[in-house]
């Protein structure tokens, strides 16, 4: 098989994953979960501090209009909260709540608890062999 085959169904692999570790979150708590881009937008919040809307929609690469409604969402849902930056009122500044704090502490949660059931079937040398190819990939991405 050619490299570039291999590295397609790592891709194509890499989403079902994904799918799998979204569907079994959401299974165990469906009305509370927060969706996969809202997870990501408190993540980026509460990892790196207030946010400007500009600066969430390219960082999670995405429209400022998609961003906006993400963010209407998780305002209205009083996960996030929305003030204007003193020094450039065109500018909002995005925070975390204590509400959003929970959520996404309960999100990060439910995701280990869906990979510890997923990556069950291997062994400690398996998963350890993982984790140091997943690190030298993202060490070489950075």
């Amino acid at each position: 098989m050619e490299r570039y085959d291999i590295i397609s169904e790592i891709a194509g692999d890499f989403a079902s994953f994904k799918r799998v570790i979204w569907t079994s979150c959401a299974a165990r708590s469906p009305q509370s979960m927060p969706t996969p881009a809202q997870i990501g937008v408190l993540a980026l919040v509460a990892s790196e501090g207030p946010q400007n809307l500009k600066d969430l929609a390219g960082r999670l690469c995405m429209s400022s209009s998609a961003a906006t409604q993400l963010v209407d969402g998780l305002v209205a849902d009083r996960m996030l909260t929305r003030t204007e930056d003193s020094n450039d009122r065109r500018r909002i500044k995005l925070a975390l709540t204590e509400s959003g704090k929970l959520k996404l502490a309960q999100a990060k949660k439910a995701r280990l608890a869906a990979f510890t059931r997923l990556l069950a079937p291997l062994s400690e040398k398996e998963l350890n062999e993982w984790r140091r190819l997943q690190r030298k990939i993202i060490e070489h991405a950075a």
